[in-house]
């Protein structure tokens, strides 16, 4: 084997650590997944269905990507390494390009909503995005959800929360909240292929990238519907009250929001 592909499987993720990686990214999207299912039990049928496929596509990568690396180091020196992984590729490509549409949709719509259903807000953010993924393939991905994190900073209930920070706990809670993680993670994968590409911990970071994206945008999605719903004008805007068993009435306040984890509540 030649000095450049010796190099190649050094730097590939493999092993233990990296798989152990994977697992727990994906049972993150599980938690969220499944917390959205048990919360949202009289959603449309269509989001849940689009739910399934995103949890099916992130399956099918979790299982084939290190699968693929790890069949790749075994077949380097082979004329075509890539013949006995055709298929698998294929698949996670198609897998890959699902999750992608289905959740620059979820924050394209989440977009439109909290920015009072301004259309041209939306269409200027698209054609910017779009113009700008000559610049990097990664820049769309990261004015989506930065927008959507200024958007979600000036929710009432991130305001309440922003106002109870008084803990690396809470400051970290409100910061999942709004999504801040979101384009961080896509801008630091950004400089990181512009300032060393190629080298083992872009190799490492690029993979799970985009399972850490995922995660952190279904969070602030998650947590921001929750709290649309609970504080939604269905709900009593600032009291509920109730008569108890000795006739008395007795008035509550609405709840505050709560402070979420790294997944949405």
């Amino acid at each position: 084997m030649d000095p450049v592909r010796d190099n190649l499987v050094r730097d590939i993720p493999k092993g233990v650590s990296y798989k152990i990686l994977q697992v727990c990214l994906f049972g993150l999207t599980c938690y969220q997944v499944l917390s959205y299912y048990l919360r949202n039990r009289g959603a449309r049928r269509s989001t849940k269905i689009l739910f399934t496929i995103l949890w099916t596509g992130e399956a099918i990568n979790v299982v084939a990507m290190p699968m693929n690396y790890d069949r790749l180091v075994r077949t380097l020196d082979h004329p075509d390494p890539y013949s006995g992984m055709l298929w698998s590729l294929i698949l996670m490509f198609v897998a890959g390009t699902f999750i992608d549409f289905i959740l620059k949709g979820f924050i394209c719509r989440r977009i439109w909503t909290l920015s009072k259903m301004s259309w041209l807000y939306l269409l200027v953010l698209i054609v910017v995005g779009t113009g700008s993924a000559v610049i990097n393939p990664q820049m769309p991905d990261v004015l989506l959800s930065g927008t959507l994190s200024f958007l979600l900073t000036r929710q009432h209930e991130n305001n309440v929360r922003l106002r109870r920070i008084n803990s690396v706990r809470s400051a970290f809670a409100y910061a999942t909240s709004v999504g801040v993680f979101s384009p961080l993670f896509l801008l630091f994968s950004a400089v990181l292929n512009m300032a060393a590409p190629g080298t083992q911990i872009a190799l490492l970071y690029n993979p799970v990238v985009q399972r850490l994206y995922l995660n952190a945008v279904l969070a602030a999605l998650l947590t921001s519907w929750d709290d649309e719903r609970l504080h939604s004008p269905e709900q009593i805007d600032a009291t509920i009250l109730y008569v108890e068993p000795g006739g008395s009435l007795t008035r509550t306040h609405r709840p505050e929001p709560s402070q979420p984890s790294l997944r949405a509540r």
